[in-house]
C-alpha cells in the first residue's frame, strides 16, 4: 500500500465485528485497537478500569444511577459526569493513535473522531438479526429470547452512544461509513478481502488526483 491508513470498525452486535477487526490488522500489519483503549483511557484519567468499562460504549444514565459531577480542568465553569470525561479521554487516546497511523480502531466514535484525517477508511459490520440470534445463542450459551433482548439491548446502547456523541451521523446508517458489510454472508476472509479492493481502489483514485495536480 502506497499510505499509512487508518481504519475503524463499527459493528452490529454478534457479527463477529471486533474478530474481523483484528484479523483484517493483522493482515496489514497494523496496530489493533479495541480493549486497549479502554486500559489506556484509564491511565489518562488514574481511575480504574471498571471505572471506564461502565461508560465505554454506553450512553450516559445506562446504569440509571446519579451522575457523579466533576469540574472541567480546562474551564472550571463547565461540570463534566463520569461518562463525559470517559468521551473526552477516549478521545485524547484515539487522536495520539491516529498521529502514528497504520491502526484498526474498533468503535467509540473514531470514525467521527478523526473524520479529518486522510485516507480514513470508515467500515460497518451488519447482518441478518436472525443470524445474530443464532450466534448469541452459540456464544452465550442463551434462550432464543434471551438472545433477542441482549441483541435488541447492545444494539441500542451503541446507537445511543454514537448518535449523542457524533450528533450529525446516524450509527448503523449506510451514509455514515465507507464500507458496509454484510459479515455473516462475505465471511471474515471475503470481508478482508472486499476491504483490501476498496483501499487498493483508493489509492489508485488519490494517485491519479495527483498525478493531475
Amino acid at each position: 500500500m502506497k499510505y499509512d491508513w487508518i481504519i475503524t470498525v463499527g459493528r452490529e452486535f454478534c457479527t463477529g465485528g471486533a474478530d474481523a477487526a483484528k484479523e483484517l490488522a493483522k493482515r496489514l500489519n497494523y496496530r489493533y485497537l479495541d480493549k486497549v483503549l479502554v486500559d489506556e483511557t484509564a491511565e489518562v484519567m488514574e481511575v480504574s478500569r471498571e471505572m471506564v468499562e461502565k461508560s465505554d460504549e454506553k450512553p450516559e444514565g445506562y446504569w440509571d444511577i446519579p451522575p457523579h459531577w466533576y469540574m472541567d480542568e480546562d474551564d472550571p465553569t463547565v461540570l463534566l459526569t463520569d461518562a463525559a470525561r470517559v468521551v473526552n479521554a477516549q478521545t485524547e487516546v484515539i487522536m495520539k493513535y491516529a498521529k502514528e497511523r497504520n491502526c484498526v480502531i474498533v468503535g467509540r466514535c473514531a470514525d467521527y473522531i478523526l473524520r479529518d484525517e486522510p485516507h480514513l477508511l470508515r467500515i460497518f459490520f451488519y447482518a441478518d438479526f436472525n443470524e445474530r440470534v443464532k450466534i448469541a445463542m452459540e456464544r452465550y450459551g442463551l434462550t432464543d429470547a434471551k438472545a433477542r433482548r441482549l441483541i435488541r439491548k447492545t444494539d441500542k446502547q451503541r446507537a445511543t452512544y454514537y448518535n449523542r456523541n457524533t450528533r450529525k451521523r446516524q450509527w448503523g446508517h449506510p451514509a455514515s461509513y465507507d464500507l458496509y458489510l454484510n459479515l455473516v454472508d462475505l465471511g471474515v476472509d471475503g470481508a478482508i478481502d472486499a476491504i483490501m479492493e476498496r483501499i487498493d481502489l483508493e489509492e489508485r483514485i488519490h494517485g491519479h488526483q495527483n498525478e493531475n495536480a
